[in-house]
């Protein structure tokens, strides 16, 4: 039997897929942190930054966060790695990716939050 999957669901199941791939990006450095068996059995067995991680900022982050200065929003810049780890925010109090912490991570928060201005 054959189902129909409407183009929520679809953009649904997009969004927690690329959630995993960011966190285990940014958790790489950290091999203590443990996934959920049917979280871990759809994932790669090695992460690649370029082939995994890099399609989905560039699809979704790159817009806002990347390399055109006059489109980039909040001074956040995800294109480039130091500036991706460095202090953020008006009083440079946060970090928008913490390697091998995703809690404290400002992009995890983002990406759990159902706060829509977020």
């Amino acid at each position: 039997m054959a189902y129909k999957m409407n183009k929520g669901l679809i953009l649904k199941i997009a969004f927690f897929v690329t959630i995993a791939l960011v966190i285990i990006w940014v958790v790489s450095f950290n091999k203590s942190i443990e996934f959920p068996k049917e979280v871990e059995a759809t994932l790669p067995e090695k992460v690649n930054f370029n082939l995994h991680i890099k399609p989905i900022l560039s699809d979704r982050c790159f817009a806002c966060h990347g390399p055109d200065v006059n489109k980039r929003e909040a001074n956040l810049r995800l294109d480039v790695e130091s500036e991706a780890l460095a202090l953020i925010g008006e009083n440079k109090d946060h970090y928008a990716i913490v390697p091998g912490n995703p809690l404290r991570s400002a992009v995890y928060e983002r990406m759990v939050t159902e706060e829509t201005d977020l």
